[in-house]
């Protein structure tokens, strides 16, 4: 076994496990969470999800709700304190969604209106600067299912 090699093995095994560990510890693993329409938000710099039956009166950066006249009925509702601003890449699936983007999108205080399609991801930044990506949006009975992830920057 040519010795060369060999040492590169253990090199790129501590890499790769160094790299999933400063994720971890920086937040930037996904995650699938699943809120009530119109009851529940969430914050995404703690990933606490709070309940309330008012959106406006709690500080979370997200709330989902449902709108039969729409074509795509789920509607994603920003934070309405105005400290969110938001970049919606249409047709975009969730996974396809890099760093790259982030640093080319055009972020704006106000949603598009417009509900969100299966393959739409939005780009989120909150009040700290934070920059999440929220996606692969699922309507399930009274509660939509998303997930989201942290970018790094």
């Amino acid at each position: 076994m040519n010795g060369s090699s060999w040492t590169r093995r253990p090199l790129v095994l501590v890499v790769a496990v160094a790299s999933v560990l400063w994720a971890l510890a920086a937040g930037l693993s996904a995650a699938t969470v699943s809120l009530q329409l119109g009851r529940e938000g969430l914050d995404l710099d703690t990933a606490t999800i709070v309940g309330s039956d008012d959106p406006a009166s709690r500080d979370v950066e997200l709330w989902f709700l449902y709108n039969t006249e729409r074509e795509e009925p789920i509607v994603l509702l920003p934070n309405l304190g105005g400290q969110v601003e938001m970049a919606l890449l249409e047709a975009r699936p969730y996974d396809s969604v890099t760093a790259a983007d982030v640093e080319a999108a055009s972020f704006v205080a106000e949603f598009p209106d417009r509900g969100l399609g299966s393959d739409d991801t939005v780009l989120l930044r909150t009040a700290t600067g934070a920059v999440f990506k929220v996606g692969e949006v699922v309507l399930e009975s009274d509660a939509v299912r998303f997930s989201y992830e942290q970018m790094p920057q």
